[in-house]
């Protein structure tokens, strides 16, 4: 019977490898790409890709400036620079003095802009616009590196996802364009690395990763997202056990561990001093605007996230300093993403900084709340990217009360659907977890468990928050129908495949030229939103200040000389 027993166990072992085997052969290699879709070679895909992302947001080139174009760009002290060098405007962007929130290489891109195209609101579009497009086209290539099936097509979806409209038709949103452009590159350098071993590559994705936080710090768990893939492509037991690294490697690793942890380490004790300084003198004199300004203190005393945020500079500089100091003897593929969770921790810490300092309160409810919401907000942002129906720039407000027993369900179903993937991991599901887990991982930061400015409109969803997140979404939809094509070649089967995609992409195409239809001007957009949601302030207030403005145009026209009415613009100083 002991025979029999091990016997069995043994070819339970032997099957569990092989159901691992092909799971990782399937990811590693290579598979069908834009050769099972049509055969179209990469100048193709690229061109289609890229002309697909330009075609559809055609009508916002001649669109102008809305909403938070204003604060972001028009009336941006930092991105106007009047009255100052072009030293002075590049100290006052990146050392933060006058900033509300800290996206540096953001505000530097749009004061370049600035600088060469004025108040053109046309060309500030065509930057986003093809920002967007060079976008799609890398989330073509990162896919088809790490052997997803139908690239090309994710691409594709990309370019013309509905739901992208709100990022790539809104100028203020090239945060978000600009970001993911340098994340899409880190991941595809980082990569490469992981392949290669090739010291440049390593020290490319650090620096692409580091602009894309400077950027917008919305892509600060890619980090663990970089974990995630070592499984997958690797197996758990890799993880565990895989040491070996060339000499430059670790040469590399332990020298960005070291300066990566000596600057977190820093930067701790920077922020700690500072506090103690705010609190020193909160107690000398309590009643100074400077102090009170700050929005650091509660009852006499440090708010508690601010007390936080020193521990994590000062935590992830001491993570660093061990990694160099165990570079060689812990595993390679956990050791290569550490110093992309300290870039994470120390420019992720800033933007909490800045976000906290602002005196605003801003309502997102209890520890409980933030639960039961992040579980449906989860839910929510999946139903938009499988089906981008009723978009609108504003929705209706969630709630922030107390939440009963039935609302933490969505947040139940998202813990069973990790688990049942996990359970079955050795076989489809391994993929499916991975963008799962992906998804999960790039929309944690906005899913409300933070304070966000943009819940001060009461809703706690929106259609850019959701940018970046929708790529492994994407992927794993353009891998499923890679796969239904290879299962039969039948030309019936293809052709039917084929049809079916054609039009699933024209309705997304069409649907997108009117989204961008929408983000033309600050009439056409508000009058959407509140066809949508007629109780949303925002349109009330920034619609009615609209057409405020313009009857005082129309007014004041008709008794300024002819010659004079060209100069007059709604709500200009000129009136």
């Amino acid at each position: 019977m002991a025979d029999v027993s091990s016997g069995r166990m043994a070819a339970s072992a032997r099957k569990g490898k092989v159901h691992a085997r092909i799971s990782l052969s399937a990811a590693a290699s290579p598979a069908p790409t834009a050769s099972a879709l049509g055969g179209l070679n990469s100048v193709g895909c690229f061109l289609i890709i890229l002309g697909a992302a330009v075609i559809v947001y055609i009508p916002v080139i001649n669109g102008g400036f809305v909403w938070d174009d204003e604060p972001w760009i028009t009336a941006n002290r930092l991105v106007r620079a009047e009255n100052r060098s072009v030293w002075q405007a590049l100290w006052a962007i990146w050392s933060g003095s006058e900033s509300v929130e800290y996206y540096p290489l953001t505000t530097t891109l749009h004061w370049l802009e600035w600088r060469i195209f004025g108040a053109n609101a046309p060309a500030f579009h065509a930057v986003n616009v093809l920002l967007h497009g060079g976008n799609a086209v890398l989330v073509w290539r990162v896919l088809k590196t790490i052997g997803v099936p139908g690239a090309w097509l994710a691409g594709l979806i990309f370019a013309i996802h509905p739901v992208n409209a709100a990022t790539a038709a809104w100028i203020s949103e090239g945060k978000n364009t600009f970001s993911v452009l340098l994340y899409l590159s880190s991941f595809l350098a980082f990569v490469r690395f992981e392949r290669t071993a090739r010291v440049r590559w390593y020290f490319g994705a650090l620096l692409f990763f580091a602009g894309g936080l400077l950027a917008k710090t919305h892509g600060a768990f890619i980090p663990a997202i970089f974990v995630l893939y070592a499984w997958w492509r690797h197996g758990l037991s890799s993880l565990a056990t895989d040491t070996k690294s060339s000499a430059g490697e670790l040469l590399a690793l332990r020298i960005s561990n070291l300066v990566l942890g000596c600057l977190g380490l820093l930067g701790g004790m920077v922020a700690t001093f500072y506090l103690w300084t705010v609190w020193k003198q909160s107690h000398s004199n309590p009643a100074d605007p400077v102090i009170v300004a700050t929005n650091m203190l509660v009852d006499g005393g440090i708010r508690m996230t601010f007390l936080m945020l020193p521990v994590v500079l000062m935590g992830s500089g001491w993570v660093g300093l061990i990694a160099a100091k165990l570079t060689g003897r812990v595993n390679k593929h956990l050791l290569r993403t550490v110093g992309f969770f300290q870039l994470s921790a120390l420019l992720g810490t800033t933007t909490v900084w800045f976000h906290e300092a602002v005196a605003e309160h801003i309502e997102m409810g209890g520890v409980a709340r933030r639960f039961a919401n992040a579980g449906s907000a989860m839910w929510w942002y999946f139903g938009k990217t499988l089906a981008p129906i009723e978009l609108a720039a504003v929705y209706p407000p969630w709630r922030f009360d107390q939440p009963t027993l039935g609302e933490f369900l969505p947040l139940a179903g998202v813990i069973a659907v990790f688990l049942v993937l996990w359970r079955f991991r050795r076989i489809i599901a391994r993929h499916a977890l991975f963008a799962f887990g992906a998804f999960a991982l790039l929309i944690l930061p906005v899913l409300g468990f933070v304070t966000m400015a943009y819940a001060r409109g009461g809703s706690l969803v929106a259609d850019h928050l959701q940018y970046l997140p929708n790529v492994p979404l994407i992927a794993a939809v353009a891998s499923g129908v890679a796969l239904i094509w290879n299962l039969r070649s039948a030309r019936a089967w293809r052709a039917g495949i084929a049809a079916a995609m054609i039009l699933a992409l024209l309705a997304m195409s069409s649907y997108t030229w009117a989204r961008a239809t929408v983000y033309q001007s600050e009439e056409s957009l508000w009058r959407d939103t509140l066809a949508k949601n007629p109780d949303t302030w925002q349109g009330h207030n920034r619609l009615g200040e609209l057409l405020f403005c313009a009857w005082r145009l129309r007014r004041r026209s008709r008794t300024l000389p002819t010659s004079r009415r060209v100069e007059a613009g709604p709500c200009s100083e000129s009136q």
